[in-house]
């Protein structure tokens, strides 16, 4: 689609004209020059190049994701690569909508990126923006949305090879909760245990970065439980997570690892802690007796004591708030 005209961006500065840029980088069918500014931009850091793109994801979001969708089909190179993730990342943030047909163009093209992908690195932003694309699609249609994906992530987390069980752990991370109403895939066919098995499998895997994704993956895991009345996990998951937590007290992963909890300590209706909760209560108190940790430690631990202390009378999680952002291990 052609962009339409539009007013002056208030990200707009004064070295360049808007419509000028728009013209030259969306409105040809020409690849080049977006993707010429992409790589100037990469080398460079120009702030002129950020301006222009935070202004094309503000204002024309849907033209500019199916341009540098027509890039990636092209396989560009690393650096290319690596930021057209971010730029798409950023186009698709919550607050800037884009419709069914531009989602689903996009998402053979970002998982085909993802298929093909050889550098570790490139996962976690890529993984990010497969689970932007996944919400919008299962938000509009909750059954067989991206059955692909599913199928995909199956392969990835049962395999041999470490470099695609981490794509499968950072996929399980990733997946919006929308995913668990696809009870056929996770249920009868099996998806939910074999991620399960492969969870506890990595846990006794050597390797801090190993042991660290399948935390992550396990507190979507949980999440997914609930919806699929699979909350028996708890009873091996939850003390596998907390005498992670328990041991790895210098771990500088230690507050995501807590930020985590608290999102899945929200998100129980107290199927999935049942009687775990005295556990957490007791590890977060010792969390936040470390010494020498930095303020956020017992901050995160505190504020996860207190809402063990608000669903021990019963009350009800929370279910409206921002998953914390995981980072790809060192």
């Amino acid at each position: 689609p052609q962009p339409q005209s539009s007013p002056r961006n208030p990200l707009d500065p004064d070295d360049f004209d808007l419509q000028d840029q728009v013209a030259k980088l969306l409105g040809t069918e020409d690849l080049v020059p977006l993707q010429e500014s992409i790589v100037e931009y990469a080398e460079n850091k120009e702030d002129k190049y950020l301006r222009i793109f935070k202004s094309f994801a503000c204002l024309y979001p849907e033209c500019f994701c199916l341009k540098l969708n027509e890039i990636l089909k092209f396989q560009p190179s690393l650096q290319i690569r690596s930021e057209i993730f971010h730029l798409l990342h950023y186009t698709l943030r919550e607050s800037v909508p884009v419709s069914s047909s531009v989602l689903f163009k996009l998402k053979q093209t970002i998982l085909n990126s993802l298929i093909m992908e050889t550098e570790d690195f490139l996962f976690p932003s890529l993984c990010k923006l497969i689970g932007q694309v996944a919400d919008g699609l299962y938000r509009r249609y909750p059954i067989g949305s991206w059955d692909e994906l599913l199928h995909y992530f199956i392969s990835m987390i049962s395999s041999f090879s470490e470099s695609n069980r981490n794509k499968g752990f950072l996929l399980l991370t990733e997946f919006p909760i929308l995913v668990g109403r696809n009870k056929n895939f996770w249920l009868n066919r099996g998806g939910f245990d074999i991620a399960y098995t492969a969870v506890l499998q990595s846990f006794y895997t050597k390797g801090r970065k190993s042991e660290a994704l399948a935390y992550y993956a396990s507190i979507s895991l949980l999440l997914l439980s609930k919806d699929l009345q699979r909350t028996d996990v708890s009873e091996i998951l939850l003390p596998i997570l907390l005498n992670i937590i328990g041991q790895h007290r210098e771990d500088e992963g230690l507050v995501t690892k807590l930020k985590l909890l608290m999102d899945l300590v929200t998100m129980d209706d107290g199927s999935i802690f049942r009687v775990k909760l005295h556990q957490v209560f007791w590890s977060m108190i010792g969390v936040a007796e470390i010494e020498g940790a930095s303020d956020e430690l017992p901050y995160e631990a505190v504020k996860i004591i207190k809402l063990h202390m608000k669903l021990s009378r019963g009350s009800v999680g929370d279910k409206n708030f921002k998953f914390c952002p995981v980072p790809w291990p060192p």
